[in-house]
């Protein structure tokens, strides 16, 4: 198995994996770690003791002679009782940052329903993404913060150097892309790209469709700040523009990123465990559907929720809207 591989197992947030997937609760907390009701046995005095620095677990098994500990693929062979190589499988198919799990809906089951099959094929198809789409992202240069900066601010949108946004020039295209890191800069597993396009084209005003691409795994984008109040929206574009219409400017962001990826929200909200959610999902087909199943799924997790038509649009046309006029006036006059 690939070295690289085994590290980004490694690498898995553990207190999140044994929060999220295993649903565990901490019971006490350290300036070292958190301690938990240990699940190798059943007990009412916490014994699993997890650093919050470097992901290492220790259980302090009363009446043995010396604890057990390890990182975090020994934690769920010992806890599975399966095989190196399994472990691997089971913390690369979860998203250690924020918690998501990365496996794809099922296109039989329809929205909301998950594909239970190992995320690990024998070619490491999933991984080989992953790795190069990383590669890719740290090879753009990083001195276009300028056109970064106009990119935001002329949609009517703050912009925030935390999201580790890049220029990309596609040289066949011929066009230039802002380059969105999925689910954040810190664990990019993915990316997406939107085009850099003129005032009549990001109004749909030309016969021209903007173009946006994404490249690696699928999986909801993801801005953390204050994580009691969570804003839920179909596109990263819209779930910004959220921030300016509910004027606030500490609430958390999630972006789907397609409907597809709805049930991944399931996992984004345990991780979070915030008290009140914002959705902004298209009312088109695909977008009842998806609204019917993040609903369940907050009603599931006991979570208060009001759904919103949040729409980046709104932003980009109040903010231009004597160009526009001038626009409409020149198409008019048949200029």
């Amino acid at each position: 198995m690939d070295r690289e591989v085994i590290e980004m197992a490694r690498s898995v947030n553990l207190p999140a994996y044994i929060e999220c997937v295993e649903g565990l609760t901490p019971r006490r907390r350290s300036p070292r770690g958190l301690f938990y009701l240990s699940p190798f046995r059943t007990e009412k005095v916490p014994s699993l003791h997890v650093s919050n620095r470097d992901g290492i677990w220790l259980w302090f098994d009363h009446g043995a002679v010396e604890c057990t500990g390890g990182d975090a693929i020994e934690f769920v062979r010992k806890l599975k009782d399966c095989s190196f190589k399994e472990a691997v499988e089971i913390l690369l198919d979860f998203d250690g940052h924020t918690g998501t799990s990365f496996r794809e809906t099922n296109n039989k089951g329809g929205i909301g329903s998950i594909n239970r099959t190992s995320g690990f094929s024998g070619n490491g198809s999933k991984f080989n993404k992953i790795f190069w789409v990383r590669d890719f992202y740290e090879k753009l240069p990083k001195n276009y913060i300028t056109t970064i900066k106009k990119y935001f601010t002329d949609r009517g949108l703050k912009f925030h150097e935390e999201l580790g946004c890049k220029v990309h020039f596609h040289f066949n295209d011929k066009l230039r892309y802002i380059v969105f890191p999925l689910p954040n800069c810190e664990n990019v597993r993915g990316i997406e790209l939107k085009e850099i396009c003129n005032l009549q084209k990001e109004l749909g005003l030309t016969n021209e469709r903007k173009k946006r691409k994404c490249y690696g795994t699928k999986t909801i984008w993801a801005f953390k700040r204050d994580t009691s109040r969570l804003l839920v929206a179909e596109s990263i574009i819209d779930a910004l523009a959220g921030e300016i219409i509910l004027d606030d400017n500490n609430i958390s962001l999630a972006a789907l990123n397609g409907v597809a990826q709805v049930a991944q929200l399931d996992q984004v909200i345990k991780a979070l465990k915030s008290k009140k959610v914002f959705l902004s999902i298209d009312d088109d087909g695909a977008g009842q559907e998806a609204n019917k199943v993040a609903r369940q799924i907050l009603i599931q997790n006991r979570v208060a929720h009001e759904v919103l038509n949040i729409k980046q649009k709104d932003l980009f046309r109040e903010l231009h809207a004597t160009e526009m006029k001038e626009v409409n006036q020149h198409a008019g006059n048949g200029g």
